[in-house]
Protein backbone atom coordinates (compact mmCIF):
# COMPACT_ATOMS: atom_id res chain seq x y z
CA UNK A 1 0.00 0.00 0.00
CA UNK A 2 1.40 3.37 -0.89
CA UNK A 3 2.21 5.89 1.81
CA UNK A 4 -0.38 8.47 0.57
CA UNK A 5 -3.17 5.90 0.46
CA UNK A 6 -2.30 4.61 3.93
CA UNK A 7 -2.36 8.11 5.41
CA UNK A 8 -5.86 8.71 4.06
CA UNK A 9 -7.19 5.54 5.70
CA UNK A 10 -5.80 6.66 9.04
CA UNK A 11 -8.45 9.37 9.22
CA UNK A 12 -11.34 7.06 8.30
CA UNK A 13 -12.46 6.30 11.90
CA UNK A 14 -12.58 10.02 12.76
CA UNK A 15 -14.52 10.82 9.59
CA UNK A 16 -16.99 8.01 10.23
CA UNK A 17 -17.46 9.13 13.87
CA UNK A 18 -18.02 12.74 12.82
CA UNK A 19 -20.51 11.69 10.14
CA UNK A 20 -22.37 9.50 12.64
CA UNK A 21 -22.60 12.33 15.20
CA UNK A 22 -23.80 14.76 12.54
CA UNK A 23 -26.45 12.31 11.35
CA UNK A 24 -27.58 11.65 14.94
CA UNK A 25 -27.90 15.38 15.61
CA UNK A 26 -29.84 15.94 12.40
CA UNK A 27 -32.17 12.98 12.99
CA UNK A 28 -33.05 14.05 16.56
CA UNK A 29 -33.93 17.69 15.79
CA UNK A 30 -37.49 18.67 16.65
CA UNK A 31 -39.42 19.19 13.42
CA UNK A 32 -42.98 19.33 14.74
CA UNK A 33 -42.98 23.10 15.27
CA UNK A 34 -42.56 26.09 13.03
CA UNK A 35 -38.78 26.25 13.46
CA UNK A 36 -36.30 23.39 13.18
CA UNK A 37 -33.35 24.77 15.10
CA UNK A 38 -33.39 26.09 18.65
CA UNK A 39 -32.29 29.59 17.66
CA UNK A 40 -34.32 29.94 14.46
CA UNK A 41 -37.06 31.83 16.28
CA UNK A 42 -34.48 34.30 17.60
CA UNK A 43 -33.14 34.85 14.10
CA UNK A 44 -36.68 35.58 12.94
CA UNK A 45 -37.32 37.98 15.83
CA UNK A 46 -34.05 39.80 15.18
CA UNK A 47 -35.09 40.31 11.58
CA UNK A 48 -38.46 41.63 12.71
CA UNK A 49 -36.72 43.94 15.16
CA UNK A 50 -34.55 45.41 12.41
CA UNK A 51 -37.59 45.89 10.19
CA UNK A 52 -39.49 47.63 12.98
CA UNK A 53 -36.42 49.67 13.91
CA UNK A 54 -36.18 51.06 10.40
CA UNK A 55 -39.90 51.43 9.70
CA UNK A 56 -41.12 52.77 13.05
CA UNK A 57 -38.58 55.49 13.69
CA UNK A 58 -36.01 53.69 15.82
CA UNK A 59 -33.26 55.75 14.25
CA UNK A 60 -34.45 58.86 16.09
CA UNK A 61 -33.96 57.37 19.59
CA UNK A 62 -32.20 54.02 19.11
CA UNK A 63 -31.50 53.11 22.74
CA UNK A 64 -34.99 53.96 23.94
CA UNK A 65 -36.54 52.08 21.01
CA UNK A 66 -34.37 49.00 21.65
CA UNK A 67 -35.08 49.04 25.39
CA UNK A 68 -38.86 49.31 24.92
CA UNK A 69 -38.83 46.68 22.18
CA UNK A 70 -36.84 44.26 24.34
CA UNK A 71 -39.26 44.75 27.24
CA UNK A 72 -42.10 43.71 24.97
CA UNK A 73 -40.23 41.01 22.98
CA UNK A 74 -37.37 39.57 25.10
CA UNK A 75 -36.49 36.97 22.45
CA UNK A 76 -34.23 39.31 20.47
CA UNK A 77 -30.47 39.00 20.81
CA UNK A 78 -28.93 41.47 18.39
CA UNK A 79 -25.16 41.50 18.69
CA UNK A 80 -24.83 37.79 19.39
CA UNK A 81 -24.50 36.89 15.70
CA UNK A 82 -22.31 38.39 12.96
CA UNK A 83 -23.10 41.94 11.80
CA UNK A 84 -25.60 42.33 8.97
CA UNK A 85 -26.71 38.69 9.21
CA UNK A 86 -30.39 39.65 9.39
CA UNK A 87 -30.26 42.05 6.47
CA UNK A 88 -29.03 39.34 4.07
Amino acid sequence: MSRAKGAGLGHAPAIVALAAMTLALFMTTPTGGDFWWYDASRHAMNGVFLRDFLMEGGLLHPLRFAREYYQQYPAINIGFYPPFMYIA
